[in-house]
């Protein structure tokens, strides 16, 4: 295993969640994160490209990317191979997987160990708030609450609704899916016409 970087044998270490093969964006993390004195692992699934990467000091195999206990054990896994890590998400796929854990966990404790538990909490922050997090329409929500300038929105329930807005507060408007990241289904609205498009 060719690695660019010095491994960090007694430093702080990170799981590197990889749930798409493709994700470019992810094949920087394990250079980063060794450039910062962590001990990388991976958890992708085999030809992954943060797996081609090879900027990692372990490797876990993801067996399954739809069945969410086989996910779990593999996370598992990472967790008692590379014990204290913290979890990084490197797509959307992996937080809304650590999302449906921390939500599984909410609703009957136990359903993943104590380990699982703190190492979502402490990657991710309070594992209650996950839900929300990849909402966009509830989270500018909460952003409000608590004072931060968010600009104005709504979620329309029809094309009228929407084109009633947008006259409103004025083009060109920001039109996108309430969940996802990326820019993934998020188009520049300057007229009404390619608002209903």
């Amino acid at each position: 295993m060719a690695n660019s970087h010095p491994r960090a044998m007694d430093g702080p270490s990170v799981i590197l969640l990889a749930t798409q093969r493709s994700h470019w964006g992810a094949c920087r993390f394990g250079a980063a994160f060794r450039k910062a004195g962590f001990r990388v692992s991976v958890l992708a699934q085999k030809g992954s490209l943060v797996y081609a990467a090879r900027d990692r000091d372990d490797y876990v195999r993801l067996w399954a990317m739809r069945f969410i206990p086989v996910m779990r054990f593999g996370l598992e896994r990472a967790l008692r191979r590379a014990p204290g890590s913290r979890i990084i998400a490197t797509d959307e796929r992996a937080f809304a997987f650590l999302g449906r854990l921390a939500a599984g966990e909410q609703k009957r404790p136990g359903t993943i160990s104590a380990a699982l538990r703190d190492a979502i909490g402490q990657s991710v922050g309070d594992i209650s708030t996950m839900p929300i997090r990849g909402h966009k329409t509830a989270l500018q929500d909460v952003a409000r609450k608590i004072g931060v300038a968010v600009p104005p929105g709504r979620a329309p329930t029809s094309a009228e609704d929407a084109v009633r807005f947008a006259a409103e507060i004025g083009y060109p408007v920001v039109l996108k899916k309430p969940t996802g990241a990326g820019g993934g289904g998020v188009s520049l609205c300057f007229d009404e016409a390619r608002l209903r498009q």
